[in-house]
């Protein structure tokens, strides 16, 4: 009898003991993000340990890698080559127009005039860009918003490398 009591236990725990490392695996996870300045950004969209639909949608492989690159700051934008090369938060500045600012993820979507017939053509162009705009970009779900935020960044990530290059001739 104690054998069956045993089994019975076992089988009741198991889920448990399951559920409970994937909630603290979850909690270690978001603790990580949010603590990363590099994730600053990934961290307002990213709110669930889920699969995103964006890894299926997009059967391009060039803008889903495009597209997740951006998402996770494994960029070239001075924000992110700033932090590797050591330079100071304050003077990692967009090298493409004149306005001064932090070239960061949501400069390059949503600010920089450099890149607003791109925006325009995408119909990702605002009268006023906010961060509550960029986050609803970032956190669609919709194929289509997927595959024009994936486009402009692979055009906008073009012509920023030519500019960037023609800088340093």
């Amino acid at each position: 009898m104690i054998y069956g009591t045993i089994a019975i236990m076992k089988q009741d725990f198991f889920p448990f003991i399951k559920c409970r490392i994937r909630d603290q695996y979850i909690q270690e996870w978001r603790e990580n993000i949010n603590s990363s300045s590099k994730l600053a950004y990934y961290s307002m969209f990213k709110l669930n340990f889920e699969f995103e639909s964006y890894l299926s949608n997009i059967k391009n492989d060039t803008l889903r890698k495009t597209l997740s690159l951006l998402r996770t700051s494994s960029h070239s934008l001075a924000i992110e080559y700033g932090r590797i090369q050591g330079i100071p938060r304050n003077e990692r500045l967009c090298l493409c127009c004149n306005l001064n600012l932090l070239d960061t993820e949501f400069h390059f979507i949503s600010i920089c005039f450099q890149y607003n017939d791109v925006r325009n053509k995408y119909h990702l162009h605002y009268h006023w860009p906010h961060v509550i705009k960029f986050i609803s970009i970032m956190k669609s779900t919709r194929r289509i918003h997927q595959l024009k935020i994936a486009t402009y960044l692979k055009e906008s990530f073009n012509r920023r490398n030519l500019f960037i290059e023609h800088l340093n001739i």
